[in-house]
């Protein structure tokens, strides 16, 4: 079976399945997670996707255990999954995904997760990637990174965090900001912050872009190549090409990080040491120009807190990927250094809130001047 080596923060993942969903998961993943042929070799967790529609069909049959609550699978953006399990072999769980179709068996005692999936589909591989992206998050988390709930890019190597819930303007803000030359993607949705001596950084963790018209209505030059290449997430970009446009008049347009950055013409960015964070403002009707207010540290630590994914509460460990293989403490120690984390943090990268009209948003030299502004060093408060 093809397998394919990955590293995230240092966590080792060997991954086997289908050829064409591995290619599609490494794509998809990169560069926020390193290709590592030698990481299968020493994998702290294996995962494994199996096709195999008559077994499948007989777990789904076998249903789930009365006994047992529904167990936590993966932390989205605005909820948590949950579903339910069946206790199988030697301690391990088994659970049916209904969402998605398929069934997970989860052997923490060995690292071992297999994705039994009924055909090597668009689900399948939405399957394989929530998995391995969630093992990379709660693994993340309980080595006391902060996870936020943030867009976040790099120009010239210096980065930039827009925090924000659904429908905070962070998406809109980012697309403006990535206009600016040699701006490059980080993470569209979520963020990890790794801060040590050496400063903080702003690690990716990819997930699929959603655009909704209102946004691309904002950036016409950039909705109409956005349209002629959604093609669907599920495709790799050597996939999708020479392929029609998927719904092209649909309200919310998909689309893979490097489907994203390829219809901005942009590369992406694993990290960056962080140079200012941002909290997008949705602009006043009669604002006339870009508007950037600097927040006091204790202002900057309070929207850091509000912004933490969660999935990302401070110091979850819940759910049935968390954290495989055992790593961090209690959720306690978790939280002390999130919190640890959130108070450096504010006090040592400037923090502005940021609000830019709808008039500015398609304007390259505006988004450049911007980021200029917000790269200049500024003196800790």
């Amino acid at each position: 079976m093809p397998s394919l080596g990955l590293v995230y923060d240092g966590l080792r993942l060997s991954v086997s399945g289908d050829a064409a969903c591995l290619a599609w998961l490494a794509e998809f993943l990169a560069p926020s997670f390193s290709v590592d042929a030698a990481a299968a070799g020493a994998a702290d967790v294996s995962v494994s996707l199996v096709v195999d529609p008559d077994r499948h069909a007989c777990v789904r049959a076998d249903g789930a255990d009365a006994d047992l609550p529904p167990v936590e699978l993966f932390a989205l953006d605005s909820r948590v999954v949950r579903a339910p399990a069946r206790q199988v072999g030697d301690g391990a769980l088994r659970i049916v995904d209904g969402e998605l179709g398929v069934a997970y068996t989860v052997d923490r005692r060995r690292g071992q997760v297999e994705i039994l999936a009924p055909a090597a589909d668009t689900d399948a591989r939405v399957a394989l990637m929530r998995v391995v992206r969630e093992l990379a998050m709660t693994q993340a988390v309980a080595r006391g990174r902060l996870p936020l709930h943030a867009a976040s890019l790099a120009v010239h190597g210096r980065g930039l965090v827009l925090l924000g819930a659904k429908r905070a303007g962070k998406t809109t803000l980012l697309l403006h900001l990535l206009q600016a030359p040699a701006a490059r993607l980080i993470a569209n949705d979520r963020t990890i912050v790794i801060a040590d001596a050496a400063g903080a950084r702003a690690t990716g963790v990819p997930s699929i872009v959603s655009l909704r018209a209102t946004t691309l209505a904002l950036l016409p030059a950039f909705a109409a190549q956005a349209r002629a290449r959604a093609v669907g997430f599920w495709h790799t970009l050597a996939e999708g090409q020479d392929r029609p446009a998927h719904r092209p008049g649909a309200e919310v347009v998909d689309f893979t990080p490097a489907q994203l950055c390829a219809a901005l013409a942009i590369q992406a960015a694993a990290s960056a040491p962080i140079t200012a964070v941002l909290l997008p403002q949705v602009p006043p009707p009669d604002l006339a120009a870009v508007r950037i207010e600097r927040l006091t540290p204790e202002a900057a630590a309070a929207g850091l807190r509000a912004n933490v994914f969660a999935g990302g509460a401070l110091g979850r460990q819940a759910g049935v990927f968390a954290p495989l293989p055992a790593a961090g403490g209690s959720a306690q120690d978790v939280e002390a250094r999130q919190s640890a984390a959130i108070e450096a943090l504010a006090r040592a990268v400037p923090a502005f809130m940021c609000a830019v009209p709808a008039h500015v948003l398609p304007d390259r030299e505006q988004a450049a001047s911007l980021v200029s502004s917000l790269s200049r060093p500024v003196r800790p408060r």
